[in-house]
């Protein structure tokens, strides 16, 4: 009989405990905020480029926005969100491109892999980042922070 009665006691206990400690069902994930952009762009020589523009393809969207000294700025990013970055010369022409990919992560990175992708990572209480978009001899950006 008291076998039973401490049986039926640990159980009780376990029933109660057990959403204090992890077992319960798991929390809904929370929003990805959003994130702003701030680009600067450098030709292969490491000089800045001012003049030109940037093609930016966001959500099946295509908008071209002019050089603002040099800089690009992109507020209202989703962090799940690609882009495809295209940079181009005062005529028009393309001079280079990248696809930019956003994860979160425990540090703040950013690198461009050997086919021209970038990979953005960012903290989860970050609201924005400064890249440095450089031109490389393949037609490619590389990414990297600006510090």
């Amino acid at each position: 009989m008291r076998f039973l009665a401490r049986c039926a006691l640990v159980l009780l206990l376990a029933a109660v405990c057990l959403p204090f400690f992890g077992c319960a069902a798991p929390a809904a994930p929370e929003p990805e905020g959003e994130i702003s952009l701030t680009a600067r762009f450098q030709d292969g020589g490491g000089d800045a480029l001012s003049s030109g523009a940037v093609r930016v393809l966001r959500g099946g969207q295509s908008a071209d926005h002019a050089l603002e000294g040099g800089e690009l700025r992109l507020a209202q990013l989703s962090r799940s969100e690609e882009l495809t970055l295209i940079l181009l010369d005062a005529q028009g022409a393309e001079l280079g491109r990248t696809t930019v990919r956003f994860s979160t992560g425990a540090v703040i990175d950013a690198s461009t892999d050997a086919a021209g992708t970038s990979f953005v990572t960012l903290k989860p209480d970050t609201a924005s980042v400064d890249l440095l978009f450089a031109l490389r001899g393949d037609g490619a950006l590389a990414c990297a922070l600006r510090l």
